[in-house]
């Protein structure tokens, strides 16, 4: 096929580019997933700012000013799942999963200069000079791109000049079309053309099936690189300052909604009680509808207990965080938004350390030797010259290269594992990397038969039904004071089942639901010798069942069925309350 051809078919094609694949697709074509939001007239990526903390928007403009919407990409089809059903929530009920097929025959040469955060603004200002932009989306990330080139000479030419404007950790790259997502007017919302960069060499896709010699990318770029201005560079000196771009915090906290249409054991508890409390006429039947909806918001109103603990309940602070709450252990928290943490890391000599700034080097200068020494350097650290001589899933005594984020992942979390080690690793990680230190944890707990210590980041403690139930229970312990090690370690366990994936086995979950039996039983039975007693039990009754509602949502959000996330429920609720209330058990 003629080069020009080709390209004139190539740019008919974009945005989407998957939309022009031919539809005889083998059933082992590689796919990426997407989400279409729906169709619009006239929109503009300013019309979705409700969306926009999920992931990057962006649009295919049809004819008579007709756009089709999509936001985020992944390479795995189950956070796009999670995705569509947080746009129903969000009122867009037509949002559903795309999936994209990347023929392997389909491949272009660019140059990647940025990498940003996709659930931030991105300022388009700054780059809509770039001629013929795309973006990468990927999970968190967008990597933006321009070209392509019609061969490696090509592009290295025009690679000089865009390190010179002061991306110079741009580099070559083949990607499969797949990918690409044309940059326009509706993403940047910017009503002016796109102003050619002065680049030494025409850009020009290669012919389809073309082969080429490919060396420019990195042994193994990382996946989830730091976002970068034009003009920053990082030293190559080992003190200098990582960049490391800040999560999105808030992007996960939405409250779920609870669904009416599924008849739950925790929406009966609840209608028993606001039936004893005089608030709900309705039948017992299980479903959380409007009667049982505004009989809540009544008692809400009306009940002065539960009245009084919902005032406690937004001025007190909560031991939520699984932290030995010394300078390293705040560093590493705190290393996506305070530039002095990185400080902290890099002079330490303690395992932990080691390991964080090996993660800093690699996601910011990618692998190398450097990366390489101060893994190995914490490993050893963690566990060689230990007595007696720990056991652990894999060889410490080897020394490994860490090519990949996966390999590095896995062992940082092995090194948190190590003997006498009591860090929490933070949330931070999980979000930037979601499956890929999902998978890391994962696999270093089932290796090793040991539970990471994590940092409590859960959103549930956020929410005003969970924040009334546990200030009741704080007072339902009376006035023994609380050990910071439980609390720490329930945050730590809540923070894993706010990120699972698997529900409770059959024994975990006889097990919570015998906890929950003996807790009602002791309260019930305490309740009864006194009415104040009665009157605290009565609030916090209303406030845990309301809560184990939302819970069961958050969870069946997530893909678990209904009795799967009953147990996810419960179990999370003794995170929260348990500590509390080990008098009645």
């Amino acid at each position: 096929m003629h080069k020009e051809s080709f390209m004139n078919q190539l740019f008919a094609c974009l945005p989407l580019l998957f939309l022009c694949l031919h539809p005889a697709i083998s059933q082992d074509t590689e796919k990426i997933y997407t989400v279409q939001v729906g169709t619009f007239v006239n929109a503009k990526a300013g019309d979705f700012s409700s969306i926009r903390p999920l992931g990057m928007v962006y649009a295919q403009e049809l004819d008579d000013n007709l756009y089709r919407v999509f936001i985020g990409g992944y390479d795995e089809k189950a956070p796009a799942e999670n995705l569509a059903k947080r746009l129903h929530q969000k009122g867009y009920n037509s949002a559903a999963v795309i999936e994209i097929p990347v023929r392997g025959d389909r491949k272009v040469i660019v140059i990647q200069f940025e990498t940003l955060n996709a659930r931030k603004k991105i300022d388009w200002q700054q780059y809509i000079s770039r001629k013929n932009l795309f973006a990468i989306i990927q999970d968190d990330v967008v990597k933006l791109v321009t070209g392509p080139y019609p061969d490696v000479e090509a592009a290295r030419a025009a690679l000089e000049d865009i390190r010179q404007d002061g991306y110079s950790d741009a580099f070559v790259k083949k990607i499969n079309t797949a990918y690409l997502q044309k940059i326009t007017t509706f993403e940047t919302g910017i009503k002016q053309p796109l102003i050619p960069l002065n680049i030494k060499s025409n850009a020009v896709p290669p012919a389809a099936g073309e082969a080429q010699a490919f060396s420019d990318t990195p042994a193994s770029a990382p996946d989830k690189v730091t976002a970068r201005s034009p003009n920053a560079t990082l030293a190559n000196n080992a003190s200098a300052t990582p960049y490391i771009t800040e999560e999105q915090e808030g992007a996960n906290y939405d409250i779920p909604a609870i669904r009416g249409d599924i008849k739950r054991r925790s929406v009966l508890e609840l209608q028993k009680a606001l039936k004893a409390a005089n608030a709900y006429p309705g039948n017992l039947d299980g479903l959380y509808g409007a009667g049982t909806e505004t009989a809540y918001r009544q008692i809400m109103r009306n009940n002065r207990d539960l009245q009084k603990y919902q005032i406690l309940s937004q001025s007190m602070t909560f031991p939520v965080t699984a932290s030995n709450g010394d300078q390293l252990q705040e560093a590493v928290n705190d290393l996506v938004n305070d530039p002095q943490a990185s400080n902290v890391v890099m002079r330490e000599n303690h395992p932990i350390a080691k390991a964080y700034h090996a993660y800093l080097r690699f996601t910011t200068r990618g692998p190398g030797v450097e990366v390489n020494n101060l893994m190995n350097s914490a490993i050893q650290l963690a566990y060689a010259g230990k007595q007696p001589r720990p056991e652990a899933p894999f060889d410490y005594s080897a020394t490994y290269a860490y090519n990949d984020l996966d390999q590095l992942l896995l062992h940082l979390y092995y090194v948190h594992m190590g003997p006498g080690i009591d860090y929490a690793a933070p949330c931070w990680l999980l979000r930037r990397h979601q499956q890929k230190a999902a998978r890391a944890m994962e696999t270093a707990i089932r290796n090793s038969g040991r539970e990471v210590n994590l940092q409590g980041c859960d959103p549930f403690m956020e929410w005003d039904e969970t924040r009334i139930a546990l200030a009741i229970a704080i007072d339902l312990n009376g006035d023994k004071q609380i050990n910071p090690q439980p609390l720490a370690k329930a945050a730590s366990e809540r923070a894993r089942l706010y990120l699972a994936s698997q529900a409770l086995n059959n024994t975990q979950r006889a097990e919570i639901e015998a906890w929950n039996g003996n807790l009602w039983n002791s309260l019930n039975g305490w309740s009864a010798l006194d009415p104040m007693h009665q009157r605290l039990v009565d609030a916090f009754t209303v406030a845990y069942h309301q809560t184990q509602i939302r819970l069961e949502d958050y969870f069946m959000n997530k893909g678990f069925q209904t009795e799967q996330a009953k147990g996810m429920a419960l179990a999370t609720l003794r995170t929260m309350v348990g500590p509390h209330l080990e008098r009645f058990l």
